[in-house]
C-alpha cells in the first residue's frame, strides 16, 4: 500500500524521518489521548536547539485500507511539522518501508 501522503486527520501530513527516534507533533488536539510530559527533556533538532516537550500521547493514521498506530507521540509545540519515526512506526505496526526517489510504500 502507498502512504506517500500519510495523515492522521486528513489535513495534517506526517513526514517520515529515518533519523527520528520518536514520533513528534505540534498539535495536541491531534492526539487521541495525552498526558503531561513530566520530565525536563527537550527534543533536539538539526540546528542543535532543544525544544520543550509538553505532552505525550497516541494517535492513529488512517488510509483507505488500513489504520496504523502511533504510540508515545511527543507533543512539542515549537516543532513545525509532524515527524514520523520510521523505526517506531515499524515496531508499532509490524510493517516495513520501501523507499524510492519520489514515493515510498508501507508493506505489511
Amino acid at each position: 500500500m502507498t502512504l506517500s501522503n500519510i495523515s492522521s486527520t486528513g489535513t495534517d501530513d506526517w513526514f517520515p524521518d529515518t533519523n527520528a527516534n520518536q514520533h513528534v507533533t505540534p498539535d495536541l488536539a491531534g492526539l487521541a489521548a495525552s498526558e503531561p510530559y513530566l520530565s525536563n527533556d527537550n527534543l533536539h533538532v538539526g540546528d542543535g536547539k532543544g525544544l520543550p516537550i509538553s505532552h505525550i500521547g497516541h494517535t492513529k493514521i488512517h488510509t483507505p485500507h488500513h489504520s496504523f498506530t502511533l504510540s508515545n507521540v511527543l507533543h512539542v509545540p515549537a516543532i513545525r511539522k509532524h515527524l514520523l519515526s520510521i523505526q517506531k512506526f515499524y515496531l508499532d505496526n509490524n510493517v516495513y518501508f520501501d523507499f524510492h526517489p519520489f514515493v515510498f510504500y508501507v508493506k505489511d
